[in-house]
Formats: structure tokens, C-alpha cells, sequence
């Protein structure tokens, strides 16, 4: 079991504990992984003076996402693990069992054989004077399914030295806690890789089913089915390629060149590097396109 993890400050505290957020991937059997999905898991976490993680211990301590004693599980399903964040859910005060809740959820990263990756969100309380070290990835890991996690090290430091230090802080100065696993800097591979999406697998599978509809020839039947899965998109806010006729164009270009365009894929590195830099090719023609046709519009405009 491997367990990387990174953490942001907050202001707000809950029995004398201060909270950190905490986001970050698990690496965990399937046995443990279908116990844990969807559901937040309690973890004791323990802390060095200089605010690195010491260890953690995954409690037996699982339950469903709930407010006021309803589930709320069904809710989530379209938003990030991240956006648990922000809800009003019946939250476990920090304690001496266990100090930390973390919504887990599976993604499509590279495991272990008998393994699968799950990206998690939460909250880890701790108590003054320590501070939790905010700008580092940071990995735990244990020889057994459920067992007593121990610190290895940072990422890109102590472990994968070749990927470099991620430097969080500043990665993500001014954007959202969902903006860390879409930095390529996590993974239990030989590559760094970006999450992306941590939407419910099976939402991914139909926002990634009705973008390949949008863009094909469609069926009678694929018509009706692409009506189904456009109602669902709006309601829950998710057909951002319908923004902007120039955005729609960049994306199915993209596709037409080979390059993944799913949000839940995890890419490395070097791939998302290159799908970036034909991207930025797409964006430079579609500006200067619409350059020309502004100077288009206003010689016309002069000579009336």
C-alpha cells in the first residue's frame, strides 16, 4: 500500500485542531479499494516538528457521505473528490483515534497488479504549535494491505529525485485545491503523471461518450442517445466544449490529430507536454483567424 499526499492551510479549526486539506492518491488492494469508494475513510496521521507526515494508519472507521443523516452520495458523482470540500456534510471531529477524513474515489491510474489507484480529499486536523508542510508531495507506504503506514519520503526529492521538486506552493498559487492532481507530479510509475478528473468513473464514461457523439456522424439511435446524455451534461454543468465555437473547434482538431482528450485520462509528462504544445499551435491559428476577420469586418465598416 502506497499513500501520496499533499496538503493547503486553511483558517478554519474544530476541537482545538487547526485544518490543513489535504489531496493526494492511494495505491490499495481491491478488497479495500471497494470498502473505500466513495466513502470517507478515518486515518490517524501523526507529524515531525518540522511538519513533514511521520506516519498514518488507516482506520476501520468507513462511512458514507451524509447531511444531516441523509446519504448524499448520489450528489457527488459529477463533481470532483475536491468538491466535498466545500459541502456541508456531518463531518467527524478530530480526535485521538483518528484525525483525518479522507473522501476516496478510483481513478484510471497505473497500479500494482491486484491493485487500483484512488484519488482522495479531506481534512486532517492537527494541534499547535506544529504546522503541516505545505509544498512538498509527499509519500507513506506499508508492506501490507491495512497496516501501519510509514514516511518514505518527498516526491521528487527522497523518491523519483528525477522528477524534480513540484514546488505546490507556488504551482497552485491562486487556483483551486482541484488543480493539484492536475499537476503532473504524482503516480506510482516509472513517469510523473497529472490525474485530471476525479469525477465518478462511470460520469466520466458518459461525459467521454457524448464528446465522441457530439463529433460523429451520428445514428437515428446514437441521435437519441446523444439527446439523453446532452440533458444530463447541462444539468450538471459539464459540456464546457459547447463554450465557444472557436474551444469546439480546438477540441476536435485535437481528436482528429490522435490526442486524448478524456479529462479523467492520466497523462505523463511528456504527454501532456506534447498535446500542450499542439494545442497551443490549434489556439495561435484560431486567433489569428479571428484577427483576420475583425480587420475583415472594420475595412468593410470603413468603406460603407
Amino acid at each position: 500500500m502506497r499513500f501520496q499526499i499533499a496538503f493547503r492551510e486553511t483558517r478554519d479549526t474544530m476541537a482545538d485542531h487547526r485544518l490543513w486539506i489535504a489531496v493526494g492518491l492511494v495505491e490499495m488492494d481491491l478488497t479495500l479499494a471497494a470498502r473505500s469508494a466513495e466513502k470517507f475513510t478515518g486515518v490517524r496521521m501523526e507529524f515531525t516538528q518540522d511538519g513533514a507526515p511521520l506516519c498514518a494508519l488507516f482506520t476501520n472507521n468507513v462511512y458514507a457521505p451524509t447531511y444531516e443523516g441523509r446519504p448524499i452520495d448520489e450528489d457527488l458523482k459529477a463533481s470532483g473528490v475536491e468538491a466535498q470540500l466545500a459541502k456541508q456534510l456531518d463531518r467527524v471531529v478530530p480526535g485521538p483515534f483518528s484525525n483525518a477524513e479522507l473522501f476516496m474515489r478510483r481513478t484510471r491510474g497505473e497500479a500494482a497488479e491486484g491493485s487500483v489507484v484512488m484519488a482522495f480529499s479531506g481534512f486532517v486536523g492537527y494541534k499547535p504549535p506544529i504546522d503541516i508542510d505545505c509544498d512538498g508531495v509527499f509519500q507513506l507506504a506499508s508492506d501490507a494491505p491495512e497496516s501501519f503506514l510509514r514516511y518514505e519520503g518527498r516526491i521528487g526529492g527522497d523518491i523519483r529525485p528525477e522528477w524534480g521538486n513540484p514546488g505546490i506552493i507556488e504551482a497552485t498559487r491562486g487556483r483551486s485545491v482541484s488543480s493539484f492532481l492536475r499537476l503532473p507530479v504524482w503516480g506510482f510509475g516509472a513517469e510523473a503523471v497529472r490525474i485530471g478528473s476525479t469525477m465518478h468513473l462511470d460520469v466520466q464514461d458518459m461525459s467521454n461518450r457524448h464528446r465522441a457523439l457530439h463529433f460523429a456522424d451520428r445514428s437515428p439511435s446514437e441521435e437519441a442517445e446523444y439527446t439523453r446524455l446532452s440533458a444530463f451534461m447541462k444539468r450538471e454543468g459539464l459540456n464546457d466544449f459547447g463554450r465557444h465555437p472557436d474551444f469546439e473547434e480546438a477540441l476536435r482538431r485535437l481528436m482528429e490529430a490522435g490526442y486524448p482528450t478524456e479529462d479523467g485520462t492520466p497523462l505523463t509528462r511528456s504527454q501532456l507536454s506534447e498535446r500542450s504544445e499542439h494545442m497551443a499551435v490549434i489556439t495561435r491559428e484560431l486567433v489569428a483567424r479571428q484577427r483576420m476577420a475583425d480587420m475583415s469586418a472594420m475595412a468593410a465598416s470603413v468603406r460603407r
